[in-house]
């Protein structure tokens, strides 16, 4: 671990095994927080009023970097076959409902929680934030699978 003193730009470092380079990682600095990017850990759900996916979103700067130290509000809407379960962000600290509409990022994220209906339908998630750019992420949902009858 290295102490390096902060300064606007990128930093980058390489990993080296015998010789070789096995890893790369940069990171740069990010400008003002300006949009949202919501993604979810799946993209089909079954119909069947339990399923649920976790939908991240992430505050990122005109540049589309992330802004790692972004504590906006975020309000998330849900629409179509699904409803919000809950919201977190990694906070240990934060005294926020877990089962609000809205949730302070946490060092620039913020996940939700949604759940499907038992109808086939489409679920359509839409982050925002006030000053930035709102965006939806698009879910779909279809019919459980029946289970065999037990004989």
């Amino acid at each position: 671990m290295w102490k390096v003193k902060y300064a606007p730009g990128s930093i980058e470092t390489k990993g080296h095994n015998g010789g070789q380079q096995v890893l790369a990682a940069k990171r740069e600095s990010s400008g003002e927080a300006a949009g949202i990017v919501p993604r979810a850990d799946r993209q089909r759900l079954l119909a069947n009023g339990q399923d649920v996916a976790l939908i991240t979103a992430e505050i990122r700067d005109a540049q589309d970097r992330e802004v790692a130290n972004a504590d906006n509000e975020l309000t998330f809407q849900v629409t179509g076959g699904g409803r919000l379960l809950g919201l977190g962000n990694g906070d240990p600290s934060s005294h926020e409902l877990d089962t609000a509409a809205s949730r302070r990022a946490f060092n620039g994220l913020c996940m939700a929680i949604v759940q499907s209906s038992k109808s086939a339908d489409e679920i359509h998630v839409e982050a925002s934030s006030p000053g930035l750019q709102p965006a939806v992420v698009s879910l779909t949902t279809a019919a459980a699978p029946l289970r065999p009858a037990v004989p």
